[in-house]
């Protein structure tokens, strides 16, 4: 599984228990897409396509993680930081 999330998100709460506050969140997930198996030697890889909400990646992390089918188990995860474009 793969998750794109926003690093940092900002929300004003209007009404509620949290009423006129402003709350901060971190690696806000925005997309999460399942991109296959692991073959019988426990290996995997594919190429993730830069399109859609990917194309926007400034201020994102991207958040890959193995997970049990059968027991939902988180097998292993890693994130990487997406660095800011460069202006060519």
């Amino acid at each position: 599984m793969v998750a794109l999330a926003e690093n940092a998100v900002v929300s004003r709460v209007l009404r509620g228990e949290n009423g006129g506050r402003k709350l901060d969140h971190v690696a806000v997930a925005r997309s999460l897409m399942d991109l296959g198996r692991l073959d019988d030697a426990g290996a995997f890889s594919t190429d993730i396509p830069l399109t859609g909400e990917l194309e926007q990646w400034n201020g994102k992390r991207i958040i890959a993680f193995v997970q049990d089918k059968q027991y939902g188990r988180i097998q292993g995860a890693a994130f990487r930081l997406l660095a800011p474009t460069t202006p060519y």
